[in-house]
Formats: structure tokens, sequence, C-alpha cells
């Protein structure tokens, strides 16, 4: 029996609070008009946002099949990062198809950009899939030319957890290592009750955290190989007054 949290999971209806009308008090007379600068122009929406998005309204209008498609489509054309594969996998919960849920659920795991949401329906449905997904995803991340992509830090104490050691922490050993595109997090463990190490290598470039801190560190080197300061660095010493020396007396 799947665990009552499928429908934390999904994405619900969004309504936007009407703004509120703005009324002039008793006996005040209203106020001078004042000059209005041209609003600037709004953002083009991300088309591939708008897939998601689109999927999201026919899904939860009780069109499972239509929204399946839209992501399918939608990933075909985007490609990963969207969390249309993650999507798809809660549908396929929903419909009791687990190990399509939990394969999909792995995929999102295992390219750049995974959401959230894949992390959690694959604990969810631990108990739910066939022998053969749970030894898919104990080979998952076992050498740093494949790791698991990690939506935060976070997931990564999860994983080992909930899907490696049944629910049990355990003592880490946490190193960083290069892996094919960057750095990643190797993590070596014993789970309690077994002998036997394991080692797993995970991906967090998807951390908000460190795609903030990437950024900034992008931001002031090119800076620096520009010859233009960092807005955030300090400004420049100004020079030490200096007094004319007294001419020697004759």
């Amino acid at each position: 029996m799947l665990p009552v949290l499928f429908p934390a999971l999904l994405i619900g209806c969004l309504h936007r609070a009407p703004a509120p009308v703005a009324t002039a008090s008793p006996g005040l007379a209203p106020a001078s008009p004042t000059a209005v600068a041209p609003a600037s122009p709004a953002p083009t929406p991300d088309p591939c946002s708008a897939t998601l998005d689109h999927g999201a309204d026919l899904y939860n209008a009780g069109k499972a099949d239509p929204a399946v498609k839209v992501w399918t489509e939608g990933y075909a054309k985007c490609g990963a990062g969207h969390s249309f594969l993650a999507h798809e996998g809660v549908a396929a919960a929903k419909a009791q198809h687990f190990d399509d849920a939990a394969k999909l659920a792995m995929q999102e795991l295992s390219e750049p950009g995974p959401d959230p949401l894949a992390l959690k329906l694959l604990v969810a449905l631990r108990g739910s899939v066939s022998p053969e997904i749970i030894v898919a995803e104990q080979g998952m991340g076992r050498s740093a030319a494949a790791p698991i992509m990690t939506p935060d830090v976070g997931g990564e104490y999860a994983w080992i957890r909930y899907l490696t050691c049944g629910g049990k922490e355990s003592a880490l050993k946490q190193s960083l290592v290069s892996g094919p595109a960057g750095m990643l997090d190797e993590m070596q463990f014993v789970c309690p009750g077994q002998t036997t190490p394991q080692t797993l290598y995970f991906d967090f470039s998807a951390d908000p955290t460190e795609k903030a801190l990437e950024q900034e560190m992008n931001a002031v080197e090119a800076g620096a190989g520009s010859g233009t300061p960092s807005p955030d660095a300090p400004p420049p010493a100004s020079p030490p007054a200096t007094t004319p020396p007294t001419p020697a007396p004759k």
C-alpha cells in the first residue's frame, strides 16, 4: 500500500488573490495625479515552464493522459532540468504503476537539475516497487563517472538513510572529488547492522546555495579578468596626504 504522501507531492491549482482595491478616505481630497513612468516590458515566459504548467493544469482538471502526453513531449523538446520526468512519475504512481514511476524518478535523479519531487517520490515508493527496481536503485552513484544528481546537499543524506540503509542513520565520511562536470561529494559509510563499507558519489551542483556561490565566484572572476572591479569590491585607497618638506635654512 502506497504511503499517503502523493497528494502532498502533486502540484495543486494555484489561485492568485485579487489585488486590493484602493478606496479614498472620507473627507480627503483625491491626490493630484503624478507622472507615471512607462512600465517595463514583461519578461518573455519560459516555454518549457509554460509546458510544465499546462500539463499540471490538465492533470489537476482530471485529465491525466493528456497531461502525461504534454510532459512527455515537453521533455523531448526541452530536455533535463525542467521536472517533466518527476511529474510523469507522480502520475504513474497515482495510477499504481509503481515500477514505471520509480524508473522515471531515477532518470530524473541521473540528469542535471533534478526536481526534489523525484527523490521524495522514490522514497515514498520504496515499499511498493519490485526487487528489480531496488537493485537498480542500489546500483546508482557507485562511480564518480555516473553520480546521483541531488537537488540539494540534504538529498545525499536522505538517499543514504532511506534508499541504502533502510531508514537508519549511519556514520559518514565525506570528501570532495573531481567528477566529469565538476566537484562531487564522495560519501563513505557502513549501514547499521552491516560490516561492508559502501561509497556513493553525488553531484550537488543543483543545490541553490552552491548555485549562488558559483555565480558570485564567476562574477568576481569576470570582473578581475576584464579589469572592471566587482560591485562588492572595496573602493581604492586614497593616496596618503604629504606635506611639502620645509626648505633647509640658508
